[in-house]
């Protein structure tokens, strides 16, 4: 069969499991993620060897795939192989590593014991004093207080509370909803912030 074949099989199983993830069907949504890559990387056999920018592309769906599948083992193996495999145009490369660190990242986590609250928000400070991977320890401080303030507003508001018009959140809030502050790939100065799953 064709590359469009095995690459349409591959879409429309992602379809399937987007739906079922808005139903909070994760396992059936990770088994819908699963024939997705194993379609993909199918459409990837198929392709000449000459088709280096289709190729990039479907290696760095099937690699995307394999992670939301929860198969990370499979995916980092199909991202090394193929950043190896010296048949790749740089953007692929750098999606593919780009996945990678995002592969160890979770490892970290798991490993750590700590849940998440599925999703981030990426944070990016330009201009000004910021550099290249450096930025005023202050102003960071003062965006992740933001930040976290903003989270517990939202939070409070989901759980029913009152408008708090002063003072800090309540401990029952601040302790059962932590915001954590990740690493992100540079650009200019760049942090992610994830919601530590609630122990209530």
């Amino acid at each position: 069969m064709s590359w469009i074949t095995y690459h349409s099989q591959s879409e429309e199983y992602a379809i399937q499991a987007k739906s079922a993830l808005k139903k909070v069907d994760k396992t059936g949504a990770e088994a819908l993620y699963r024939l997705a890559a194993e379609a993909e990387e199918k459409a990837l056999s198929a392709l000449d060897a000459s088709k280096t920018r289709t190729i990039g592309i479907t290696a760095v769906s099937a690699t995307s795939l394999w992670f939301k599948a929860n198969e990370f083992q499979l995916a980092e193996r199909l991202a090394c192989n193929w950043i190896a495999s010296g048949n790749l145009p740089d953007f692929a490369i750098e999606q593919l590593q780009n996945i990678l660190k995002t592969i160890w990242n979770e490892q970290d986590f798991r490993q750590s014991g700590i849940e998440y609250v599925r999703g981030q928000l990426a944070v990016s400070l330009a201009g000004g004093e910021i550099a290249t991977g450096a930025a005023p320890l202050r102003l960071v401080n003062r965006k992740a207080d933001e930040i976290s303030n903003f989270f517990y507003r939202i939070i409070e508001m989901i759980l029913g509370h009152g408008f708090r018009k002063h003072g800090p959140p309540s401990t029952d809030i601040t302790d059962n909803f932590r915001p954590w502050i990740f690493q992100a790939p540079p650009g200019s100065y760049q942090f992610s912030i994830r919601l530590q799953k609630p122990s209530m």
